[in-house]
Formats: structure tokens, sequence, C-alpha cells
């Protein structure tokens, strides 16, 4: 299978649906402007062998927050900004894989990195690849 904007745009929706229980709609696809973001954090895992390329997630620090209770099913504690990380990478790689499975359904030729982090004010998408 090929990957679409849809199959995208349905595994997103099906990762925050069963892992953080939170239903998304989606928006405006992003484009990169150039400019700075806002404080926010954004985790990478990139795609090697028979696709090239990444799926990346990338949200402000207060929706990280609210991400990451959910996703620890809203145990009351003190939400770290190491847990923080650690939620935002493990949600892009489920992701990574969610989308994997749609190009690589027999599985074996189709890799994943590990996933990466970048979180700052200043923090540029443009230096991501395109």
């Amino acid at each position: 299978m090929h990957l679409t904007p849809t199959v995208i745009i349905y595994s997103t929706e099906e990762v925050f649906s069963c892992s953080v229980f939170l239903n998304i709609v989606p928006g405006v696809p992003f484009y990169r402007s150039g400019a700075p973001e806002g404080d926010s954090i954004t985790a990478v895992v990139y795609f090697s062998g028979c696709a090239t390329g990444y799926a990346s997630l990338r949200m402000s620090k207060e929706i990280a927050d609210v991400v990451t209770r959910d996703f620890l099913f809203g145990e009351d504690f003190e939400i770290t900004t190491e847990v923080i990380q650690d939620t935002a990478r493990e949600l892009t790689n489920i992701l990574a894989g969610r989308v994997k499975s749609y190009i690589d359904p027999p599985g074996g030729n189709l890799h994943l990195s590990l996933p990466e982090l970048n979180q700052g004010h200043n923090f540029l998408p443009a230096s991501l690849p395109d």
C-alpha cells in the first residue's frame, strides 16, 4: 500500500484514540513557515529500507502535559519534563509503527529508528528534513 494523507490521518486518529483516549479531528496541514515555534516538543522517528522518510509528532507543552496524563491513565503523580519527553517519543514510535504496517504489511522491509526529540522555544520545524 502507498502512503497517502488518509493513511497518516487514520493512523494518527487511531493512535490517539487507543493510546491516549482522545478523539482528535484532522485540521489544516502543518506547513513550515521558517519562523521559530513556541515552546513545544517534537519527536521524530525515521524510516529506512523499502521507503524513506520520517514520522513526527509536535505538541505544545500544554498539550503534551494533557496527553502524558491521559497516556499514563491520569495517575496522580508529578509529570516531569522527562516523563513528557518519554511519552512524546513513545507516541511517535507507536505512530511510526502503525504507518509502517500500511507501507510494509509483511514486515522486514522497512526499518524504524529510535525516536529523537527536539524541544524548546526556538525550535525551527524547518530543521527537519524534507
